[in-house]
This record gives structure tokens, sequence and C-alpha cells, in this order.
């Protein structure tokens, strides 16, 4: 296991995105470089990004002084992409496996549809207890089978969650006859110790195993949990909110049936509703305000470039509103 130097508050965070989420990234980036009190590297793995989209990631990255950002073109071989010549896939899906390529030590990954609440830097630092990989349970295994668990210890569970979480749960396992609700993670928000996972030069290969990734539902999640199994570390639940692919209602329920708090660091927008749609799309998501807060991140970051200069803000097609 590599450990990082914590001796000063630093911390390196990768992204990897195509040309359909450029300003959604951005908004992330600045609500990660906004929270930090350390430095931050950033690395972007571009996969065909046009200079204009690379110019507004690299503004929004200069309004903060203690963050530096590298963008490094990213492509799949020819035998990797005869491998997901399905067209469901582009190497935006699987470029995050390929990170120990470019990192040294120690990345924290991050989604492009997240929103960051607070400083990541306790994040970046958290002990991986001897894994490669650390990242928070998929929320819907979670509550799921915490429904289940309830249930069969006697306790009255609303019979619409018991159904939702009967179906959520077989559907799991039908689509991963090898998988277990209770060490899945979701990669959205992944720690990684890349100097270890290259070290174990056969696992690592196997992870880069394209054709292998693409078989699965979630292409490199599913690729992910299955190549490392229960040895990974997993993280509190805050620092990958997920919203939007579980009603907010159960949610909430099973935080009072766990006498916990929704703390969340980082919300996560990895539902079929997503904040940058018109409002009419998301407006009974049951969690407007989860919305609302990234559309206003949004807002702050372009009264900021607007105001630091006179670049213009590209539109995105897919980020109406």
């Amino acid at each position: 296991m590599t450990i990082p130097d914590f001796s000063i508050d630093h911390m390196t965070v990768a992204f990897a995105i195509d040309g359909g989420l450029v300003e959604q990234l951005c908004v992330t980036l600045h609500s990660l470089l906004r929270h930090r009190g350390g430095t931050t590297d950033v690395l972007l793995l571009a996969v065909d990004l046009k200079p204009d989209e690379i110019a507004l990631i690299e503004k929004t990255a200069s309004l903060f002084a203690r963050a530096t950002l590298r963008v490094q073109p990213f492509s799949l071989g020819s035998d990797d992409l005869m491998a997901i010549s399905s067209g469901h896939l582009t190497a935006t899906s699987l470029a995050r496996i390929f990170l120990p390529d470019y990192i040294e030590e120690r990345v924290l990954y991050l989604d492009a549809d997240i929103l960051v609440l607070e400083d990541l830097g306790p994040l970046f630092r958290m002990e991986m207890f001897g894994h490669v990989i650390a990242a928070a349970r998929d929320l819907p295994q979670l509550v799921n089978s915490d429904v289940l668990d309830r249930a069969a210890l006697g306790e009255v569970i609303r019979p619409r969650d018991l159904r939702r979480a009967q179906k959520d749960i077989t559907g799991f396992h039908n689509a991963l006859p090898w998988g277990d609700p209770a060490h899945y993670v979701n990669t959205g928000v992944l720690l990684i110790d890349c100097a270890a996972m290259r070290a174990d030069k056969e696992r690592y290969a196997q992870l880069r195993n394209v054709a292998e990734a693409a078989q699965y539902p979630l292409l490199d999640q599913d690729h992910i949990n299955r190549t490392y199994g229960a040895e990974k570390t997993l993280l509190p639940l805050r620092w990958n909110r997920l919203t939007g692919n579980i009603p907010e209602g159960m949610y909430q329920r099973y935080l009072a049936a766990q006498g916990a708090a929704d703390d969340a660091a980082i919300y996560h927008y990895a539902g079929m509703r997503k904040p940058w749609w018109p409002w009419w799309k998301w407006r009974a998501s049951r969690a407007p305000a989860k919305m609302l807060r990234w559309r206003l991140e949004r807002w702050l970051m372009r009264r900021k470039l607007k105001r630091t200069s006179s670049f213009a803000i590209a539109k995105q097609s897919s980020a109406h509103g």
C-alpha cells in the first residue's frame, strides 16, 4: 500500500468526459475548488474535446489560485474499440480503469454529475486499510438490503418499500449473479491507490480487460465490483450521496431506522432526473432542493466567469435551462 504524505493539505482529483458534459464538469469542478482549503491537482482524461470546450474547463480551473489542471487526451486502442463496437459505449465509459497509467500514487476520481458541498481533503486522506480502492456502497443496494433485513427481523415495513426492495434486489441478482449487495459500491466517487493497483499486475490486467467490462449492464462499475469483490474499503455514505435513483422518502425512512443524519458532503445525480434538465422534468422528484442546489452552483460559476473576463460560456446541448 502507498501511504501519501499528508503533512500538507494536497489532493489529486481526476475526471473523464467527452463533449456531452462539459459545462456539467465545470459546475462539479467549481463546487470542488470553491470548498477546497488546500492545493488541488486536477487531471482530466479528455475524449475528443474541442478547443473551446477545453478552454471553458481551463478557465473554470483558473478561477482558483491553488488549483492546477492537466488535460490528457484519452482514447482506447483499436482492439479495445472493437470490443465495444456495439455502440452503447465510448472511451469515456471506461476511462477511470486506466487512471493508474497517468497517476503515480493516490487519486480521487469523480463523475461529472456531482455537486461538492464541502472540502474533500478529509476524503482524500482517508485510511484505505490496505485496499487499493475505496468507495461508498451503492445507495439503492444499501437501502433495499436494509429493508429486507428489517423485514426478516419482524419489523413493520411499508408495503410499497418492501415490494420495491424485493423487486430491485431480485433484479440485481439476475443481472449480476456473482454480485453481493453488501459489497457493491458506486464508482462515481472512487479513491484509488494507483501505485498499489499497478503493483498487483495480474489483477490490474484483469481490470483493464475492456471486452469483459463491456458485457456488464453498468460497464466499468460492475467490472470494478467484480474484480475486487469484498476487497474494498467502504466509505461513509456522505461521500457519495446518490440522489434521483431511489425515492427520497424511502431513503429518509432508512435514515430514521438507522438513527443517522443526512449529512451529505457530495450530491451525485446518478438517477434518471438531472438538475440541468428543464425543471418540469424533475419538479416531482421529491428532492427539488437538491436539484436547485446544483443550479445555484452553476449560476455562481457563470457569474464569476463573466466578471473575471469576457469569456463566453459555450452552450451545451445537454445542459438545458
